[in-house]
């Protein structure tokens, strides 16, 4: 009894249906890589946030980024305005040793190393002093490469404040992070850091100042991670 062969249709029907299940396998896989990169990073932004409440816990009182004027002192000293505090953050952090064992849960690819030093401009971005050397300089990326910023809710409301300062609702001043129009989600909320990371697309929000675009229009926003919070 002889068998018969394939007709070229019905091989090119097996090869279709083969390349048809190829695709959907690859758009399953990448769709899960995904979410599991986002989950990876909202849950080192949360690590970052409970590590800071913890350090704050430990000192009674809330950690405070800023240039220093009059009376005003603060934990790190803020030369350059910008985003990119994760370093000297980092380091401050690494002191308590319940913020410590929070932070070595952060997956050991997101952190990169950096050379040592407290000279201004030592790290990328802008430059920070510090009141100690940082011997091990850390900064965190995300998934996709980027670093991670930082809206920082300022410092609490203090008596020797210059006429028409402005305050938030948590007793705090408002700083220039929290006037971004776009992309860090707003005012910080009961005197916490929010930490940011721009997303697959690495922007924060679509450059320039479209007419009629806001955070919860842009669609550059639309991919960003935060600690807590989002688009307004």
């Amino acid at each position: 009894m002889t068998r018969r062969a394939f007709t070229l249709m019905e091989l090119v029907i097996v090869v279709g249906i083969i390349l048809l299940l190829a695709a959907l396998a690859l758009s399953v896989s990448t769709a899960l890589l995904a979410r599991t990169e986002r989950q990876k990073m909202a849950d080192t932004l949360s690590i970052l946030d409970a590590a800071v409440r913890e350090w704050e816990a430990s000192n009674g009182r809330q950690l405070t980024i800023g240039l220093e004027s009059g009376t005003a002192t603060y934990d790190i000293k803020e030369v350059s305005g910008g985003a990119y505090m994760i370093v000297p953050i980092l380091d401050l952090l690494q002191k308590s040793p319940a913020s410590r064992e929070l932070l070595a849960r952060i997956p050991p690819e997101l952190i990169r190393r950096l050379p040592p030093g407290n000279a201004v401009g030592q790290w990328p971005g802008p430059g920070f002093t510090y009141p100690v050397p940082i011997t091990e300089a850390r900064d965190i990326v995300d998934p996709w490469g980027q670093r991670i910023a930082v809206a920082n809710p300022g410092r609490p409301r203090d008596r020797y404040d210059l006429p028409g300062t402005a305050y938030d609702e948590d007793g705090t001043i408002r700083t220039s992070d929290e006037l971004i129009p776009r992309g860090f989600g707003g005012v910080c909320k009961a005197r916490r850091m929010r930490f940011i990371s721009s997303g697959p697309d690495g922007q924060f929000f679509t450059p320039g100042n479209p007419v009629g675009m806001t955070e919860a229009n842009d669609p550059k926003v639309a991919d960003n991670i935060f600690s807590y919070g989002g688009p307004r």
